[in-house]
Formats: C-alpha cells, structure tokens, sequence
C-alpha cells in the first residue's frame, strides 16, 4: 500500500513489511439481517457441497493451538467441548475483545480451536448471526507474518461494509442453515467497499469492489485510496496494486466475531463499534 496508508493494510491479512504496520481494520455490513431473503418450504434443495476442509496453520499457529491443548489435558481437537471448557474458551476471545487477554498465544490458540471446532461442524456459539447481518465490523486483534507476529490493533481502523449488498433480493439463504441456496441462479451482486484508517488528523479510506461469496465469505479488492486532511481530500487509483483479499468468518456472537484471512492470519472483530458510525454516511 501507498505510505499513508499502510498502517491499515496489516489488517487484511498482507504480509509485506509495508502492510505490517497497524493492521487495524473496522468491518460494516450495513445489510441488515432482516434484510435475509430465507429460502421457502416450496424451494427445491439443491445439490450437497462437499464439507469444507480447515485451512494449513503455519507452525506458528500450530504451536498456539497445541498450548491451549496441553493446557485442557487434550492431544488433539474433540469434536465437542465440555461446559467448563467451551465457557474458558469464550471467555478468553471475549476479554480480548476488550484487549485485556494479557496471553496472546493463548487468545491466538483458542480462536484456532473455534475455528477447527467450526470445520468439523461444532459451533461455540449457538444460533449465532450472520456476519452478512451486522453493519461494521471493527478489528481488535491479529495475527500474520509481521513483527511482531500477534498484537493488538493499535490505530483506529472501520471496515464498512453497508454498500456491499445493494440488492438483498439476490440471494436467498436456508433459514435452518443459513447456507446458500445453491439451487438458485441468482448470482450475488457486486458491491462497494470503504475501509476507513484514523492516523491523526490524516483519515484514510481505502475503496474497492466486493462481494459475499456465501454468508460466511466475504471478497474484496481495493483499488482506489482517498485522504481527507484538513478539510481536503485527495484521491487516487492504485493501478497494478490492487489489493485482493477473502475473509473467511469461522465463529461470529453478537459482539465479535473470529476471520481467517486469505492473506494469511486471522482476526478477532467487534461488531458495530459506536465510534465507527460517522462513517456511515461520510462516503
């Protein structure tokens, strides 16, 4: 990324020295959950797709899961977790949330076990949301290949998503599973993306095209960056450096939720953060 916005683009997921720098990102998906279009009893159900396998961790990751393992007394991931466990679980993502885990390989660990758990069918929380359902998401936490490798996001970054969906009609969802319908034709249609960087007096907002690839991943590619300083804003397009990217949500609450980058690393977010919404109308 271009040097007065590379503080932002760690929190995509990049890992190149430039985009090492902040990694601070707020997500906003103002498509509404009441904006689901559910699949009606009358829909035929269309062809089953094959279970999605857990990504690669890199040895790093592995080392973050396999402590929070040897910690619970487990040699490897269960398909179910105790009471007690899942509750210890949780607790430890949400005090990061509020940046107070003062472990981060164990918070890092235990948003991998969420992830694995999501893979082999088993979801922490239960009747969860959508991501497609909450306005901006906020990341708090993430990890990749800079240095250092986990940390908590250090400057006010919006991920705003509220024109990624201008047209809810095109999709319909399985209301039992929230899965795509995949017996429909309707394809998912393009939106806008505004990642919104707060340096200072310097406001960043990198935009681009992007598009939810089922509910649960969403695709992006920055190709424009504007600064606003001062009561001007300049504006410019980043040609070849266009920034491609797929957030892949494995565990999503009412207040957080837990993304695998396709950049590499994952993020901790909070949903709808208060301070995220001037920006709502701001572009």
């Amino acid at each position: 990324m271009l040097s007065p916005a590379a503080p932002a683009v760690r929190s995509f997921g990049s890992t190149t020295s430039q985009a090492c720098s902040s990694r601070s990102a707020y997500v906003r998906t103002t498509w509404r959950r009441s904006q689901l279009c559910h699949v009606s009893s009358r829909t035929k159900p269309g062809p089953t797709a094959p279970a999605p396998t857990p990504p690669e961790l890199s040895k790093d990751e592995q080392q973050s899961l396999q402590a929070v393992l040897t910690a619970n007394n487990l040699s490897n991931v269960p398909g179910q977790l105790s009471a007690e466990l899942k509750e210890r679980v949780l607790s430890t993502i949400k005090a990061g949330l509020r940046k107070e885990a003062k472990d981060l390989q164990e918070l890092e660990g235990c948003m991998l076990l969420a992830e694995q758990l999501h893979y082999m069918g088993t979801q922490l929380v239960p009747s969860a949301p959508m991501p497609t359902g909450v306005d901006m998401w906020q990341p708090i936490f993430a990890s990749s290949g800079g240095f250092p490798r986990l940390l908590y996001i250090p400057v006010p970054e919006y991920f705003d998503m509220h024109r990624s969906l201008p047209d809810a009609t095109a999709i319909s969802f399985d209301a039992d599973t929230a899965s795509i319908d995949v017996s429909s034709s309707r394809p998912f249609p393009d939106g806008t993306l505004n990642i919104v960087t707060e340096l200072g007096p310097l406001t960043t907002h990198f935009l681009g095209s992007c598009c939810w690839l089922s509910p649960s991943q969403f695709s992006y590619c920055i190709n424009s960056v504007r600064l606003d300083l001062g009561g001007s804003s300049f504006k410019f397009g980043l040609g070849p450096m266009k920034l491609q990217n797929v957030l892949s949500f494995f565990l999503v609450g009412r207040s957080l939720a837990c993304a695998r980058s396709q950049l590499g690393g994952t993020m901790l977010l909070a949903a709808n953060p208060e301070a995220g919404g001037k920006y709502f109308e701001a572009w």
